[in-house]
């Protein structure tokens, strides 16, 4: 990792590490606990499903924008 992180600097590219913790078991739109269903389904409390791995790039996605917003 700190070597791709030292070849994206010297490009002018910014790298952030963003915590995984709970990025599967956290649901990206309403941050409650969802449920792994069969197929890679991620089921919400609130009614809707979204595939699994769609479910932890978000969140992920999310964890960056915040470090972006503070840095």
């Amino acid at each position: 990792m700190q070597e791709i992180a030292g070849a994206a600097e010297n490009y002018g590219i910014t790298v952030y590490a963003v915590p995984e913790d709970n990025t599967s078991k956290t649901c990206a739109r309403h941050d409650c606990e969802i449920e792994r269903q069969p197929r890679e389904l991620a089921k919400c409390p609130f009614g809707h499903a979204v595939h699994a791995d769609l479910n932890v790039a978000m969140n992920i996605l999310k964890g960056l924008a915040g470090r972006c917003r503070s840095a």
